[in-house]
């Protein structure tokens, strides 16, 4: 009898070099500290900005999303559609609660600028079966993980399904850390 993987989950990341992109992220936030209009979502400590309507950020993550789920999960016949992102920015202390991305196929997260000790991006599974098959089976090499912890890196794309359970880890950072994060639905061509 052989062992077969019923459920899994995935994440993608990506490394994007564009210099272009990065500027017009870091500008965008600049213009919406100035303008005064961040909310408090999962945020804690912080400034996030209000849904992004720049065009270019918005067709520049749509194409590199769209290359990246191509690459990972050879979806070629759907239509990629960002309906809203939102750029981050993280200070000392400043950390984003557990949450979900609840009404999309899938949440991304493009970091900008990540200092050292800018606090990591933690999966979690929220269903029992995991931690019982932890505790039941007792092995440490399963793939019924019930956490994950990404350590963010400069230009690095994350895509991972909106219903997994994460959070971002307080920063220990006396710099900022920038990203830009977006809810993703696959529509048909």
């Amino acid at each position: 009898m052989a062992r077969e993987i019923i459920f899994s989950d995935s994440i993608v990341k990506e490394h994007i070099d564009d210099i272009q992109l990065d500027k017009a992220i870091l500008n965008c936030l600049e213009d919406e500290k100035r303008k005064g209009s961040g909310v408090v979502k999962t945020n804690r400590g912080g400034f996030q900005t209000n849904d992004i309507k720049d065009d270019y950020i918005t067709n520049a993550l749509v194409n590199y999303i769209g290359k990246a789920l191509i690459n990972n999960f050879k979806i070629h016949s759907k239509k990629i559609i960002l309906t809203n992102s939102w750029i981050n920015e993280n200070n000392k202390g400043d950390y984003n609660e557990v949450h979900t991305h609840p009404n999309c196929d899938f949440a991304g997260v493009y970091y900008v600028k990540v200092p050292k000790n800018s606090g990591n991006l933690r999966f979690y599974r929220s269903d029992t079966s995991a931690s019982w098959s932890k505790k039941v089976l007792h092995m440490s090499d399963t793939d019924a993980w019930t956490e994950y912890t990404l350590k963010p890196e400069g230009n690095l794309l994350i895509l991972f399904p909106g219903n997994l359970l994460h959070y971002v880890e307080p920063s220990m950072s006396d710099e900022p850390r920038v990203s830009i994060a977006c809810n993703v639905i696959l529509g048909e061509e």
